[in-house]
């Protein structure tokens, strides 16, 4: 609450006396740190989302690779290959096949030219 009053000099001067109550001062400070909490929740649960998209479009991307895969072996196709802009490295192995492709590394275990189970080779 802001008073102003009016100095009996000649001049026409005024003074301010400015009240904070202690009251407004805690509200003022809870509510700053709710703001605070709730902005560093919703840059986490930006971070989150950043994280599960880029892991749902890995996941596009293996199943396109082995898919692609799978139909290059079902017609005598065991041969490097390119599918959407990427270049699939393939080598085999004693178990099954090795996919390379950018930072993705597969380990292909087949039965009868068909995927039983894939594994992520390290990164």
């Amino acid at each position: 609450m802001l008073n102003t009053t009016r100095m009996k000099n000649t001049r026409s001067t005024y003074c301010v006396n400015a009240f904070v109550s202690s009251a407004f001062l805690l509200i003022f400070l809870v509510v700053i740190a709710l703001a605070i909490s709730l902005a560093k929740i919703m840059r986490n649960d930006l971070e989150s989302l950043l994280y599960l998209k880029k892991i749902k479009l890995d996941t596009i991307k293996e199943r396109l690779i082995i898919d692609t895969f799978t139909c290059n072996l079902f017609n005598g196709h065991d041969k490097d290959f390119s599918v959407a802009d990427l270049e699939v490295e393939v080598y085999q192995t004693d178990e099954g096949y090795r996919l390379l492709c950018d930072d993705l590394d597969l380990y292909l275990d087949l039965e009868d030219n068909t995927v039983k189970d894939y594994t992520h080779g390290p990164n």
